[in-house]
């Protein structure tokens, strides 16, 4: 546990890492200091707080020999304004380590303010030039260094660290030779950053970084940065991951070279597929169609032009520009994708049929558009299916809708009923009995205690009906004890012998919002079985059965005919209850010889 007195000194303090200056503690004035919390702060090196720290630190290593040395330093605090520090340094001993202890004994806040892009001077330039740096560079999602004449990082921001999963505070004042010796790329890097301290140019050059999991590529601007007097003392290195578009390229190469070598089988797939298999040459200008062309849109063969404006003559004249558009650009961009449009294309009866249309552009050695192949297909039946799929699913939520809005004015009348038929008449009943105590005083504590009685009937009847209303606690209890506690409910009643069986660990399968609309068809059937069933006994299953979960409710009461089935409310909110997670119900009944309903619910619906 820290010292109580470093905890709640006045001055901020920090406790630094020897190695690499990380924060491993930092005291509550530092944290109200600096506008850090003490996570943030615990995530950060004083390479991260210190200003161009890199410049200072061979010189911040003598302070730290000579304990007795004030340093005065240009800090940055969380919301990016500039403190002037002055600290001391002394030892430590922190979880039995020896640790540097920084305390600022004084700050001052420097304010940037500018007027007609100048800096006021309460700030120095340098100090300026470096402030804008940081602050580009540290929220930059690109690697940015800096290195000097002497190719020592005096730079990194964060997001070399999330990309390379090394740490910045070890390379800072370290030499790019001696980290990157191993790597193939650093003659092409050294003569790359030679050629820019000489000559002042920008370059572009792509390298490769090894990494434990994978190899990364970079497409890497080197910039030269000039000091006032017009010459160049560091370089900016902007480096952004490229390795997807390089495998990208790699995979799109291999794709290519396959389908060369595949030319003639090709031709032998176009003759035998039903789709319309298409190549175009861009040296001869010659468009060949396959079979499936011939079959699908109705042409004869020989018959056609084979050139690029027969195609675009039968696209439909609102659609034209668009796809002739959208294949020019993909052609002129060189894309390596795949190229896909949809639109109407003409058959040789003069009708129009709507068509996907997909190709590939094939490159020669020098990158340079070949061939380009494809296949068009009519998908005229297909989005006529899919519209009708769309209407029925339209149509079915409309029923569900319908349903649910029934089911609710259903439940409204039931409640207006049992609080006019019944609790209405029995807190009647016990006002009627105060009445008649007020004035008799011979039979008063009876009345009372009537009227007292009508009343915990009435808070019984209104409990139930609370129980019927509001959701059951699945979330704490689960499906099978819901159903449990309803069963009990009902046994303990005495109008009925109700049992429920279930199989374990049913509950963990099921998601919350299907429990509760299995518990709502339980909750429904046995309403409909004790209003009009007139049976003595219910039973309630719940079961998996290979891909799916049944619901099985069985009664022995005097049933119905199966003409009636689909006529009740009750029974059609519980059809549509189930069809909402694509389950079916199964109704099993005959006049005296009760009721089987079965809900069946898919696993993965």
């Amino acid at each position: 546990m820290l010292n109580e007195l470093f905890i709640s000194n006045p001055l901020p303090m920090f406790i630094l890492a020897k190695d690499d200056l990380s924060i491993l503690e930092a005291n509550n004035a530092a944290i109200s200091s600096y506008e850090f919390n003490r996570t943030e702060l615990l995530e950060r090196s004083l390479y991260d707080i210190d200003l161009n720290f890199a410049s200072f630190y061979q010189e911040f290593k003598i302070f730290t020999a000579n304990s007795s040395e004030k340093v005065t330093r240009t800090h940055r605090k969380k919301n990016g304004l500039l403190i002037d520090v002055t600290f001391v340094i002394s030892h430590i001993t922190f979880h039995e380590k020896i640790c540097l202890l920084m305390t600022v004994t004084d700050s001052k806040d420097i304010k940037l303010v500018y007027a007609d892009k100048e800096v006021c001077t309460t700030i120095s330039r340098e100090v300026k030039k470096e402030y804008d740096f940081r602050t580009l560079a540290d929220n930059a999602p690109s690697i940015i260094q800096r290195i000097n004449r002497d190719l020592d990082y005096t730079y990194i921001n964060r997001t070399f660290e999330k990309v390379l999963k090394k740490s910045v505070s070890d390379l800072i004042g370290k030499n790019v030779i001696d980290i990157n010796k191993h790597n193939r790329d650093l003659p092409l890097f050294l003569e790359t950053a030679n050629k820019v301290f000489n000559e002042g140019t920008t370059e572009t050059i792509t390298i490769s970084i090894p990494t434990p999991d994978q190899t990364l590529h970079f497409l890497t601007v080197l910039a030269p940065e000039y000091d006032e007097n017009g010459i160049i003392e560091s370089i900016i290195v902007i480096s952004n991951d490229i390795t997807a578009i390089k495998i990208a390229e790699k995979e799109v190469r291999k794709k290519e070279a396959e389908l060369i070598r595949s030319n003639q089988r090709f031709k032998l797939a176009a003759k035998a597929t039903k789709s319309a298999i298409w190549d175009y040459d861009f040296k001869t200008q010659v468009l060949y169609w396959g079979d499936g062309f011939y079959s699908q849109f109705g042409y004869t063969q020989g018959y056609i032009e084979s050139r690029f404006d027969f195609w675009e003559s039968h696209i439909h004249p609102a659609e034209k520009d668009k796809v002739t558009q959208s294949l020019d650009a993909f052609i002129e961009l060189g894309s390596k994708e795949l190229w896909r449009e949809e639109y109407r294309f003409k058959r040789s009866d003069g009708k129009f049929v709507s068509v996907v249309d997909k190709g590939y552009i094939i490159f020669d050695e020098n990158k340079k558009a070949m061939r380009m192949v494809g296949s068009m297909e009519d998908i005229t039946e297909q989005k006529r299916r899919q519209k009708k799929i769309i209407k029925e699913e339209l149509d079915k939520q409309k029923l569900v809708a319908q349903a649910v809005v029934g089911a609710q004015e259903k439940e409204r009348a039931e409640i207006g009923k049992e609080l006019h038929d019944n609790i209405n008449q029995i807190l009647s009943t016990a006002k009627l009995f105060l009445e008649v105590a007020k004035v008799n005083e011979q039979e008063r504590m009876l009345l009372i205690k009537k009227s007292a009685d009508h009343i915990h009937h009435a808070i019984n009847e209104i409990r139930s009906i609370s129980r019927s209303l509001v959701p059951p606690s699945i979330g704490d209890l689960g499906l099978s004890e819901s159903i449990n506690d309803l069963v009990s409910n009902i046994k303990m009643s005495g109008k009925i012998n109700a049992i429920f069986n279930a199989e374990k660990d049913l509950d963990a399968q099921i998601p919350e919002n299907q429990q509760l609309m299995l518990f709502r068809i339980v909750q429904e059937q046995v309403n409909n079985v004790m209003r009009h069933a007139e049976a003595k006994n219910l039973a309630v299953v719940f079961s998996k059965e290979d891909n799916h979960f049944q619901l099985q409710i069985t009664d022995d009461g005097k049933g119905f005919s199966k003409e009636n089935i689909k006529k009740g409310v009750g029974l059609s909110n519980i059809i549509s209850r189930a069809e909402i997670f694509n389950g079916t119900v199964q109704i099993d009944s005959s006049p005296g010889e009760g009721c089987t309903l079965v809900v069946t619910i898919p696993l993965n619906n």
